[in-house]
C-alpha cells in the first residue's frame, strides 16, 4: 500500500489488518483501508482493537467513544464507517458521497450475491481457504433455491479456489458440479486441464466425450493470440527505445501502452509456455481413434504415459509427427 501522508501521528502500536497483511501508522492509512475495501470493513472490521488504536494512538478519544457505543447498539456497519471517513478528513466530501453510493448498491444486493462478491474479494487477496469457505455457506443456505447459472458460478469459483491450494480430487469435483448446474463448455475444459496437473485423475466418459478434434486448433490460436499480443509488446518497446535514444517525443499513449505491458508481459509469456505445455499433452490425450493409435502431429516429450486401450508405456525420448500403436501387450511407434 502506497499512499501520501498530509500529516504525522506519533503512532507506536500500529493496527494489523490480518488479511491485508499490512500494518496501519495513521488515521490516513485506516481511511485508505476503508475506503479501497469495503467488502472487507463492512463484516467484522469495527471492534474493539480499532476503538484502542482510534484512543491511544491516533489520539481520537472522541471518535473512539462513538464507535465504543456504535458496538453497544450494534448499529449499521456502514455508519460507523461513513463516520471514520468523515473524522479524519483524508478524503473530500465528494469522495465520501462516492463511497456511500458504492456500500449503497452492495447493500442493494440479495444475501447470495453479496456474499458472493465477498468471496470473490478474498479469492483476489490470494485468500482460497477464505472464500472457498463463503463459497460454500451460499449454497449451504439456499443453493436449491438459486439459479442453475448462479450456482454454477459459485460451483466454478470453488474448483478455482481447490485448484489454487492444490487439492485436485476437490476441484474435480466441484466442476462437476459447476457443470451439472449449468452445462458449459468451459467447465469441461477446466475439467481436463485438471488431468494435465494430475494425472492420476481422469474424466467421467460423458466428459471425455465432450472434447472433439477442434480443440487442438482452438489451443493453438490461444497461443498465437497471445504470441501476438507479446510481439507487439516488443515492437512498441523498440520503437519507443529508439526514440528515446535519438532525443524524439515519447508520446502518452505510447507511454500508458508501456505501464500496462509491464504489467501484462510476464503473465503472457507464463500462459504462452503453460499453453504450449497443455496443448502437446493433449495431442497425446485425446487423438485417439477408432484403429487403435495415437496420431501425434506435434512432439511428445520424455516422461509421458502413453495409453492405447488400456496398454501403456513410458516415453523416454522426445519423438514428433509419428504414431503410437497397440502391438499385443506393448506400445511401438509407427510413421504418420
Amino acid at each position: 500500500m502506497s499512499l501520501i501522508l498530509c500529516r504525522q501521528e506519533p503512532v507506536t502500536v500500529p493496527l494489523y489488518i490480518e488479511d491485508l497483511g499490512i500494518h496501519l501508522y495513521s488515521s490516513q492509512e485506516l481511511c485508505y483501508v476503508i475506503y479501497n475495501n469495503p467488502l472487507l470493513v463492512l463484516e467484522g472490521f469495527i471492534d474493539k482493537r480499532l476503538t484502542e488504536f482510534l484512543r491511544s494512538e491516533l489520539r481520537m478519544p472522541f471518535l473512539a467513544e462513538r464507535v465504543e457505543k456504535w458496538l453497544d447498539s450494534h448499529g449499521a456497519t456502514e455508519e460507523i464507517l461513513y463516520l471514520i471517513l468523515k473524522e479524519c478528513n483524508y478524503y473530500t466530501p465528494k469522495e465520501q458521497a462516492a463511497y456511500r453510493q458504492t456500500v449503497n448498491g452492495l447493500k442493494k444486493l440479495s444475501e447470495e450475491e453479496y456474499e458472493k462478491r465477498r468471496a470473490d474479494y478474498f479469492y483476489g487477496l490470494d485468500l482460497f481457504g477464505k472464500a472457498v469457505t463463503i463459497y460454500e455457506q451460499i449454497l449451504d443456505g439456499a443453493g436449491r433455491h438459486l439459479s442453475g447459472d448462479f450456482r454454477g458460478k459459485v460451483w466454478n469459483n470453488i474448483a478455482a479456489c481447490y485448484a489454487k491450494l492444490f487439492c485436485y480430487q476437490k476441484a474435480m469435483h466441484a466442476y462437476e458440479n459447476a457443470w451439472n448446474a449449468k452445462p458449459e463448455a468451459e467447465y469441461v475444459k477446466r475439467m481436463y486441464f485438471l488431468t494435465i496437473l494430475n494425472p492420476e485423475l481422469s474424466l467421467k466418459d460423458k466428459f471425455r466425450e465432450m472434447i472433439g478434434e477442434d480443440d487442438k486448433e482452438v489451443w493453438n490460436k490461444e497461443v498465437e493470440n497471445k504470441e501476438e499480443t507479446l510481439r507487439k509488446i516488443d515492437e512498441v518497446v523498440n520503437r519507443v527505445k529508439g526514440q528515446l535514444a535519438s532525443n524524439q517525443e515519447v508520446l502518452p499513449e505510447q507511454m500508458n501502452y508501456l505501464k500496462q505491458a509491464t504489467v501484462n508481459k510476464p503473465l503472457l509469456v507464463k500462459q504462452i509456455r503453460e499453453l504450449r505445455e497443455e496443448r502437446e499433452k493433449l495431442l497425446v490425450r485425446i487423438e485417439k481413434n477408432k484403429h487403435s493409435c495415437i496420431r501425434v502431429e506435434g512432439a511428445v516429450y520424455s516422461g509421458i504415459d502413453i495409453t492405447v486401450k488400456d496398454v501403456s508405456k513410458i516415453q523416454h525420448e522426445q519423438v514428433s509427427h509419428c504414431r503410437f500403436v497397440r502391438d499385443g501387450a506393448d506400445v511401438r511407434i509407427v510413421g504418420l
